[in-house]
């Protein structure tokens, strides 16, 4: 990437201002992130590791390059390319969906198998680069909590897997006119009544009977749980099954059936 230090009238904000880490500017056809100093050396640390440039490498997370350009009140500036054409999820069609919550979960799986997961688990943090989507929230990765859970798994749910739930019921359309807004997501009510099924916000999940086990967050680590959203995923259709599972077992099972 660039050697020049930018000139500050070149660089325009952008973003909505609520990264309690950074501040993003659009600057000659680069996006620069400007770190904030009491977060400096952890994004340094992440930015140079080998785990970032594989990632980078897999398509999951958008180009990232510590920055030679010099922002005032900043000795941490990162770089990525800006992406030519930006869409949004409502704007998707349920298979370019799909692939993006895909990417959310094979990043936060590879994250977690080295103490980092990603803060927020919309999908207003995936852009398209051409077909492929790519993570572009490089500051929403942090160190995984002490428990080592996903606290973003609800908002996953929230964001993610109900919208996807009522395109594979076909309501592709009014699934879209509910994800107009970053934080707004379908009712769980809505999502009960179209699929026929109790959902609750927080509490032990009931999505679906048949993956009952799979998805409950108890049991399992932050990967594992990710992992088992993941492959139900991958699955090409999603249905609603009245089959329970047991146990360990019969997730062991299941995760052979679908990977």
């Amino acid at each position: 990437m660039k050697d020049n230090i930018e000139a500050a009238d070149k660089m325009v904000p952008i973003g909505m201002g609520i990264d309690s880490h950074g501040i993003l500017f659009r600057s000659n056809g680069s996006i620069l992130r400007a770190i904030h100093d009491k977060y400096a050396e952890f994004y340094r640390d992440v930015a140079s590791s080998p785990l970032i440039r594989k990632l980078v490498e897999d398509s999951l997370l958008i180009q990232t390059e510590i920055s030679s350009t010099r922002i005032e009140g900043h000795t941490l500036v990162l770089e990525h390319p800006l992406l030519p054409t930006v869409s949004y999820p409502f704007e998707w069609t349920p298979s370019m969906f799909k692939d993006a919550a895909l990417t959310l979960l094979h990043l936060n799986i590879a994250l977690m198998k080295n103490g980092l997961c990603t803060h927020d688990a919309h999908l207003w943090n995936i852009l398209f680069d051409g077909t492929k989507p790519k993570y572009v929230d490089f500051t929403s990765i942090i160190k995984t909590p002490e428990d080592r859970r996903w606290r973003s798994y609800e908002d996953f749910k929230d964001a993610a897997l109900n919208p996807l739930l009522l395109m594979s019921k076909g309501h592709a359309t009014s699934a879209r006119s509910l994800l107009r807004e970053i934080f707004c997501y379908p009712d769980h009510a809505l999502v009960s009544d179209v699929l026929g099924i109790k959902i609750k916000k927080a509490s032990p999940p009931v999505l679906i009977p048949m993956l009952r086990d799979v998805l409950d967050p108890l049991p399992f680590s932050a990967g594992e749980r990710a992992r088992k959203i993941l492959n139900f995923l991958k699955k090409t259709k999603l249905k609603i099954d009245t089959a329970r599972t047991n146990g360990v077992h019969d997730v062991e099972v299941l995760l052979k059936r679908v990977s």
